[in-house]
């Protein structure tokens, strides 16, 4: 799942920029370990895959217990670990069914258990082994279009530990990481998806609100947290009691001290939410004020990417000694094309237009679910009479925002040269039409824009938008 191996991602880079201590090795040598046991290891999986492992009971034990989750503990394995992870979900499980691979689920739930309760333990496997719990499957998908069936054991115990005010940072995280996977599949157990999770994601998301004084490096790792439950809220589709999940969301969007990031996923969670069955079963939503705030959220986007382009361009000036842009006529202004420009500011270019599309998309998902134009049954959209102004601005800012992705992938628009005239020195009648001549091969990989050409395209669309938003 893309969006998870981006999360893990994320938070480990984050807790190793802010947290380095906490993210070291641990204070032991580890569990015993015999490494003789490494060469039984096909023999033990035939075993399994044959479903004859009551064979030599005693011997998979041994094996499982005194070297394959063992050597997760290893100090010296530190770099293997995500590997041993990845070998046990992808490989070791594969073809297993039947009391085989519930025995070794059962085997893998324990002592990963176990491992992640060790303090003595590498940070790094303890987090390993709560995030490998959240993706133990009972079941494997038959194919790419279907889910697997999640170990539904692992689940209480995911929320148990998402909210485990002990737990160190990593381990909370790694265990909501399994929780959001469980809540995206679907989760068939009323209680913990109509209550215990929501109520662990709300937690989460309030607790880690913005607070006077707190320093940008924690709040950034909270929001690591509340990104992923903002995201789970979403998954689980309901609108909550009393609409308290849209109250929640909006509170979020209209909190300007909420980061951008926070305030679009929030907005993206609109495009999940089951609301046809929410109405259908008595709610009363106020569409039309959800459909405003998500209009001013794209006006306060486009505003906070418009100062953040302008950050970076005049950090870029005063490196050169170059004067800022205020003091520049707009009429005059030039900047290099993207292929032309440093390798620092294509960088940069490139950052900024995967930032503004990932956040707009956000917004869009929220109104139209993942259609920008045409018929849609997710988001707002579908909920709101096609006459309501509400629903006319909301089209004509999907379109803009259409609009704008085009631009951000093709560029400008090139005037078209005049055609050449064919003559007989280059090889054409003199009497015929123009010559065919093979166009210029691109870079397809480069960008067709810079920042002075986004910063452009960002105040024409803020424009637009307030003339969409004063309708």
């Amino acid at each position: 799942m893309r969006h998870l191996r981006r999360s893990l991602s994320l938070f480990i880079v984050t807790i190793l920029a802010f947290s380095p201590v906490a993210w070291g090795q641990g204070t032991a040598a580890g569990w015993q370990t015999d490494a003789s046991l490494a060469s039984k290891k096909s023999d033990i999986l035939n075993l399994l895959k044959t479903n004859s492992y009551d064979s030599d009971r005693q011997g998979v034990e041994k094996f499982f217990d005194n070297y394959y989750f063992a050597r997760w503990t290893q100090p010296a394995n530190v770099g293997q670990v995500r590997n041993f992870s990845q070998e046990l979900l992808i490989q070791d499980f594969k073809d297993l069914g039947g009391g085989a691979r519930d025995y070794f689920l059962n085997k893998s739930f324990d002592q990963l258990r176990r491992m992640v309760a060790d303090q003595t333990v590498t940070p790094t496997a303890r987090f390993n082994a709560v995030y490998t719990i959240g993706m133990l499957n009972q079941k494997e998908a038959p194919n790419a279009n279907t889910a697997p069936t999640p170990y539904p054991q692992s689940l209480p115990y995911l929320i148990k530990e998402s909210g485990n005010a002990a737990a160190p940072d990593y381990i909370r995280y790694g265990a909501l990481l399994g929780v959001l996977r469980h809540a995206i599949i679907g989760v068939t157990v009323p209680e913990l998806r109509d209550t215990e999770i929501p109520a662990l994601f709300t937690k989460i998301i309030q607790d880690g609100k913005p607070a006077a004084g707190r320093d940008s490096g924690t709040q950034e790792l909270l929001d690591c947290s509340r990104l992923r439950a903002i995201e789970g809220l979403g998954a689980l589709k309901g609108v909550g009691n009393n609409n308290e999940i849209i109250a929640i969301l909006l509170g979020l969007i209209e909190n300007s001290q909420e980061s951008i990031n926070v305030r679009c996923q929030a907005a993206r969670a609109f495009g999940d939410l089951n609301f046809q069955g929410a109405v259908s079963s008595g709610a009363q939503i106020n569409f039309q004020r959800i459909g405003t705030v998500l209009l001013n959220l794209t006006k306060s986007v486009c505003n906070s990417e418009l100062l953040a382009i302008e950050d970076v361009r005049n950090k870029e000036k005063a490196k050169t000694g170059a004067p800022i842009a205020a003091a520049i006529p707009v009429a005059t202004e030039m900047e290099p094309d993207y292929a032309a420009s440093t390798s620092e500011v294509q960088q940069e270019i490139t950052n900024a237009v995967q930032r503004i599309k990932a956040e707009f998309s956000s917004i869009a998902y929220g109104v139209r679910g993942t259609r920008l134009t045409g018929t849609s049954t997710v988001g707002i959209w579908p909920m709101l009479p096609p006459d309501d102004p509400v629903t006319v601005k909301l089209n004509a800012t999907t379109r803009a925002i259409g609009q704008m992705f085009r631009f951000l992938d093709e560029g400008p628009k090139e005037k078209p040269a005049p055609a050449p005239v064919a003559s007989a020195l280059d090889g054409g009648s003199p009497s015929g039409g123009p010559l065919e001549r093979p166009a210029p091969k691109k870079d397809d990989k480069a960008l067709k824009v810079n920042l002075l050409l986004i910063r452009d395209a960002l105040q024409e669309f803020g424009t637009t938008l307030d003339g969409i938003i004063a309708e």
